[in-house]
């Protein structure tokens, strides 16, 4: 995400992608900014049985265009209040695979795989922290960041082909689907986070920055709808380790403006959690038989002005 922040040089954002300096200025307290990037990343959806990886699907972000608006107030202190969102252009378009392990007699290897043709329907990313100086020298400052994030992803698949496994073969089955829509898939990530971020200002004209945020505590849910099954299911996710890093380089044009470029990255990493399934007349619950994973990277161009 975008962030702004506080101080001589421009603190950012713990996460995402960006920062605009902000002057040391009282009475230039707001900054705001735009910013374009360019998105990569997938996001694994699981099935257990009885504590048994039985299928995964991955669904992929393959340069999805992002735009980006940001606000920094530098409140007294001095600490920065920072708040971002990023949001899809267009509706980009890749693939999801389905591995499923179902043949007991082959434990270790997938026994259906399938690959369709993915649209990226819902990309949302919202950001607030604070930014909190803990140390000044020498043209740098190391600040604390305290903040608290969500992501939002929707995915549709259609089309596309597949290998199966009959009852007395091994992957002796294809075919392709009809074409629509087969599958929606939608995620949603939540983040409470600390993390720590080091500014340096070269000159009047140039500075770095880098960041580090991590937490214990996100947690997540998702809905997944076979469509042509009549089929959903709901998961839920609590304690998910989230981390996250970036660079970024600053270059101000004048005192009010500013350009940079950033690095991002982040990291839900996989956890086990429970899933309901809704299908006609029926409803059945099931503790740890979903899993999650998501990772992705951003890099993005930003300009900054500071009022």
């Amino acid at each position: 995400m975008v962030f702004i922040a506080h101080g001589p040089a421009s603190a950012m954002t713990a996460r995402t992608v960006t920062s605009v300096a902000l002057a040391d200025d009282p009475s230039r307290p707001l900054s705001v900014g735009v910013s374009f990037g360019v998105i990569n990343g997938e996001s694994h959806e699981l099935v257990y049985e009885d504590g048994v990886k039985v299928s995964e699907l991955i669904w992929r972000l393959d340069d999805v265009p992002m735009l980006g608006l940001s606000a920094s107030l530098e409140l007294p202190g001095p600490v920065a209040f920072n708040l971002a969102g990023w949001t899809k252009l267009g509706e980009p378009s890749s693939f999801m695979e389905d591995y499923d392990w179902i043949k007991a007699s082959r434990p270790n290897e997938w026994s259906h795989y399938s690959r369709s043709a993915t649209t990226l329907t819902k990309g949302e990313m919202v950001d607030a922290n604070f930014v909190i100086p803990l140390l000044k020298k020498s043209g740098g400052v190391l600040s604390a960041v305290l903040g608290f994030r969500r992501d939002h992803w929707r995915w549709e698949d259609w089309g596309g082909w597949y290998i199966y496994s009959s009852n007395a073969g091994f992957r002796d089955l294809t075919g392709v689907f009809p074409e629509g829509t087969g599958i929606t898939f939608e995620q949603w990530f939540y983040a409470p986070y600390l993390g720590v971020q080091l500014d340096f200002r070269f000159s009047e004209e140039f500075q770095l920055s880098g960041r580090f945020a991590g937490s214990k505590w996100a947690w997540s849910e998702d809905n997944d709808h076979h469509i042509m099954r009549d089929i959903v299911f709901k998961d839920y996710f609590d304690h998910v380790t989230y981390v996250t890093f970036g660079a970024e380089a600053s270059y101000f044009l004048s005192e009010s403006l500013s350009l940079s470029v950033s690095v991002d990255a982040q990291k839900y990493a996989r956890t086990v959690g429970d899933t309901d399934i809704f299908a006609p007349g029926e409803t059945v619950s099931f503790d740890e038989g979903a899993g999650l994973e998501h990772s992705s990277w951003m890099a993005a161009f930003s300009f900054g002005y500071t009022f």
